[in-house]
C-alpha cells in the first residue's frame, strides 16, 4: 500500500520484534512497565529518524497524531468509567481513570500508519486491518478486555465502526491540518477525541440496547 523508507520499515520490524519479546517473557508488574518503555522508546525513536534521514512528511504527521494519542485516553476512560464496556487487566503500569499510562502513546503506531497513506481508500483499509486485528488480538495478550457486549473472538463490535471512522477522521485532519502550527494540530486533535467519543456512544447505543 505505501511505499515505506527502509529505516521506517527497519524501526517498526525492530519494534515489533522487541513487543514480541516483551509480551511473551514478562508478567505483571514488569509488564506494563516494560508496555510503557516501549511505546515511549518508540515516540523518541520515530522523530529522531525521520529529523536525521529528513523525513518531513514522518515527522509531521508524528506530530499531528501524538496529541490524538494523548487525547484517545478520554474515551478510554468513558468506556471503563461510564459504559463499563472496557476494562484493562493491571499489568503494572501506572494508570488514570483506569486507563493504563501506555494508552496515551500506543495510539501513536496506528494512527501514524493510517495518516500515511496516500488516498482515503487506502487509509479506509489500513484503518480496518490494524483495529480489527487490534481488537482480535487484545484479549488474548490481556492488553484490554471488552465487557458485557457483543464480541467475535474477543473483538467488541461496536467498537468497529467508531474506529474507522476514527482512522478516516485522523487522515482527512492530517492532510489539511498536518503542516500547520501547535494550536491548530491540539484543536483538531481535541475535535476528533470529541469524534470519536460521540461515536463510540452512539454504535453502543444501537449495537448493545437494540
Amino acid at each position: 500500500l505505501m511505499a515505506w523508507p527502509r529505516g521506517a520499515l527497519a524501526l517498526h520490524l525492530v519494534f515489533g520484534l522487541a513487543a514480541a519479546a516483551v509480551l511473551a517473557w514478562l508478567g505483571p508488574p514488569r509488564l506494563g512497565l516494560a508496555i510503557l518503555a516501549l511505546v515511549a522508546t518508540y515516540n523518541l525513536a520515530l522523530p529522531a529518524w525521520a529529523l536525521l534521514a529528513g523525513h518531513r512528511d514522518w515527522l509531521r504527521a508524528w506530530l499531528f497524531v501524538l496529541p490524538v494519542s494523548l487525547l484517545q485516553t478520554l474515551p478510554d476512560a468513558v468506556l471503563v468509567n461510564a459504559l463499563h464496556s472496557l476494562s484493562f487487566p493491571d499489568l503494572g503500569a501506572p494508570s488514570l481513570l483506569g486507563v493504563p499510562a501506555y494508552m496515551a502513546l500506543m495510539w501513536v503506531i496506528p494512527l501514524l500508519w493510517i495518516a500515511m497513506a496516500r488516498t482515503a481508500w487506502q487509509a479506509l483499509l489500513i484503518t480496518a486491518l490494524v483495529f480489527a486485528s487490534a481488537e482480535w488480538l487484545a484479549a488474548p495478550l490481556q492488553l484490554w478486555i471488552a465487557a458485557g457486549v457483543n464480541t467475535v473472538h474477543g473483538a467488541a463490535l461496536y467498537v468497529l465502526p467508531p474506529e474507522l471512522l476514527l482512522g478516516l477522521c485522523t487522515w482527512f485532519a492530517c492532510q489539511r491540518v498536518g503542516h500547520r502550527g501547535p494550536l491548530p494540530r491540539l484543536g483538531t486533535a481535541a475535535a476528533i477525541s470529541l469524534i470519536y467519543t460521540g461515536a463510540l456512544l452512539w454504535s453502543w447505543l444501537l449495537i448493545e440496547r437494540f
